[in-house]
């Protein structure tokens, strides 16, 4: 009935403009009925099950709803529909009942005085309905027949819905909402049975049997108010009894007050995250009652989630605090079941710059850094190491901004909660690198009249077209230049650099450790034989110094051992590499060559492991981290994973490294 005066005029519009084209639409109808319907079941399941206080999923169940009456009633005027489409169509709304019914039973907050009732009595519930409806449809009463209209019902389910999400009182209104439906169906059927009564004694006058009826109905309720009043006048004396009784105890034993069955109360919902909307797990969250001073606490689990259970109302002072979270404090009345979200401020962050020179990796000394972020700006210059430190910054994005002497000005924005260590290489400008040029041209004109001068004797000289030019070497991995794009790999935080079995590894490890021990940084490697020994007749006299530390990863299972220089540590005890992190300085470089073997000896889980943990610890302390894979022996899906826990990815072609992202 409700459905034909709302939706009967929309819906013949649609049937006007369904039919116009003479084809029959009725297949599209039913499924754009199914989708509303399975919408408005998953909207259902994670209203009560998952975020019982997003008011946009109870609005997204409300708007399929009505969609869902609305197709059922265009369907009911399309006459191409056939008579299973039709059937098919009534009963759809069933699953919105099954689904609602089902995940009462696993509802975040179920619905007053119904925290007892488990999945056995929603489904008897569901049971009754289904065998209403059938029950109806043969022997409903003729007023009630818009009772077996699937708009009807969910009109009037979507009615009850709106009335719960205004008066904040969704789960419940949910709830009476199907239990209407059955005490609708049902009743239906009785009036139907009683008219039958009615018309199959034809002796009887229509006038007495209402007579009859309405005598009996007086009695009855007469009967049940003096039934009601003498319940009432007992429960008084019996409540009175038992105050008397309780009263004496009191006065008797007034300690056992204390356990007295504490009062229900309401749920409280705590989210935490940090202003990017980051969950955070592991924060601390503590309500203090303001009035008694009574405290619960409970820790944010994975999604930022915790639960505060039996609030009694009132007014409540909520703490936030916990590692790496700067401390809040806010002031709460708790009056109902909800839920807040809090956007929190992360404790301050210290932030190292290391500066220096593109190409050639040197340090640059004395340049200008500076952070700019709303109002707020600080500046520090580097050291003799080129790095400039700042401490006790807010967590949040900031403007980076580095100037020297005779190098191009660098900006970039960074953000604290990706990395406290930066890596900015500076461009020399072109009449810095002009005079350069002059410069070693000039010494190296000098260095040939140096040359020239202890020859007594002055050497005939040839024309310039016979003399022969000199034939150039090949310069080795040693005398190589540098380049930008090497440089943003082996400077930068951490990188993955994949080789082939042809590729020159270890002459590229090898450059890859001068150019940081040039800009005065501590080397630790890890290699196998045989370039570990190769590595040890090369940094031999770095070794001495404390410089560079090689680590030979055996595939025996002897104890740790240090010999010639070179640390020798099993395969399978990368623990030990927990110490070894532990007395790496400030800056310094660690290089894990033999990752392939690992993963081929332990397997690439284990691996995985310990490259995640690695890459963490040396983020977090501020230290450099290469590691090498050779992807000739591995999987596209494993090389992929290790790939995601670097920073830069490299490979290495023609004895250079390239970088791919």
């Amino acid at each position: 009935m409700i459905a034909r005066v709302i939706f009967a005029p929309i819906a013949r519009g649609l049937v006007y403009l369904i039919e116009k084209d003479k084809e029959d639409r009725s297949t599209y109808i039913i499924l754009f009925s199914i989708a509303t319907v399975l919408l408005a079941s998953l909207f259902l399941y994670l209203s009560l099950t998952q975020d019982p206080y997003s008011a946009g999923l109870k609005i997204g169940l409300i708007v399929t709803l009505l969609l869902s009456a609305l197709s059922g009633e265009v369907l009911r005027h399309l006459t191409s529909a056939s008579e299973i489409k039709r059937a098919l169509d009534t009963s759809l709304d069933f699953v919105v009942y099954a689904s609602a019914l089902y995940s009462f039973s696993m509802a975040i907050n179920p619905p007053l005085l119904l925290p007892w009732v488990g999945l056995r009595e929603y489904m008897l519930l569901f049971l009754l309905l289904v065998v209403g409806a059938a029950l109806h449809t043969e022997y409903g009463a003729e007023v009630t027949r818009w009772l077996s209209l699937r708009a009807e019902r969910l009109l009037i389910f979507t009615l009850f819905l709106i009335a719960g999400f205004y008066y904040s009182a969704f789960e419940a209104s949910m709830l009476l909402g199907i239990g209407f439906l059955v005490g609708a169906l049902y009743l239906s059927v009785v009036l139907r049975q009683l008219a039958r009564v009615n018309v199959s004694l034809p002796r009887l006058r229509l006038s007495p049997l209402k007579g009859m009826l309405k005598f009996s109905l007086k009695i009855s309720f007469r009967l049940l108010s003096a039934s009601a009043g003498a319940l009432r006048t007992l429960f008084s004396a019996i409540g009175g009894i038992f105050s008397r009784k309780r009263a004496h105890v009191e006065q008797e034993e007034p300690e056992e007050e204390e356990f007295e069955e504490p009062y229900r109360g309401h749920r409280f919902t705590v989210m935490i995250t940090d202003e990017m909307e980051n969950p955070i797990s592991g924060a601390r969250v503590v309500i203090q009652n303001r009035d008694t001073g009574l405290e619960e606490v409970r820790v944010s689990d994975s999604s930022g989630r915790c639960t505060f259970e039996g609030i009694a109302p009132g007014l409540y002072r909520i703490i936030i605090d916990g590692e790496g979270i700067a401390p809040e404090e806010h002031e709460r009345y708790i009056s109902m079941d909800h839920g807040e979200v809090f956007a929190v401020k992360l404790k301050a962050s210290d932030l190292s710059v290391v500066v220096s020179r593109r190409g050639l990796g040197t340090p640059v000394r004395d340049a200008r850094v500076v952070l700019i972020s709303d109002g707020f700006r600080k500046e520090a210059r580097t050291n003799n190491l080129g790095v400039a430190y700042f401490d006790s910054l807010e967590v949040k994005e900031y403007l980076l901004e580095v100037e020297a002497a005779g190098y191009e000005r660098y900006s970039r924005p960074i953000s604290l909660f990706a990395e406290n260590v930066v890596a900015v290489a500076l461009e020399p400008k072109q009449e810095t690198k002009a005079e350069e040029h002059q410069k070693e041209a000039e010494a190296e004109s000098q260095a040939e009249v140096v040359e020239a001068e202890p020859e007594a004797k002055p050497k005939r000289t040839k024309p310039p077209a016979e003399k022969k030019a000199p034939k150039e070497k090949e310069p080795t991995a040693e005398e190589m230049e540098i380049t930008p794009e090497e440089e943003e790999v082996i400077f930068g935080e951490s990188a993955l650099i994949e080789y082939t079995s042809d590729a020159r590894l270890s002459e590229v490890v090898a450059s890859i450790v001068r150019e940081h021990i040039a800009n005065e940084r501590d080397v630790f490697l890890v290699s196998m034989q045989p370039r570990t020994e190769a590595y040890r007749r090369e940094f031999a006299k770095l070794i001495g110094e404390g410089r560079v530390r090689v680590i030979n990863l055996a595939t025996k299972g002897s104890p740790p051992k240090s010999d010639s220089g070179i640390e020798e540590v099993p395969i399978a005890n990368l623990e030990y590499f927990n110490a070894v992190f532990e007395e790496m300085p400030a800056g310094a470089l660690f290089i894990f060559e033999p990752l392939s073997s690992v993963v081929l000896t332990l397997g690439a889980e284990h691996a995985y492991r310990f490259i995640s943990r690695t890459a963490e610890h040396l983020s977090n302390e501020g230290l450099f981290f290469i590691c090498f894979i050779n992807k000739e022996m591995h999987s596209a899906k494993e090389i992929s994973s290790f790939r995601e826990l670097f920073m830069n990815v490299a490979e290495i072609k023609e004895g250079r490294i390239r970088r791919v992202r």
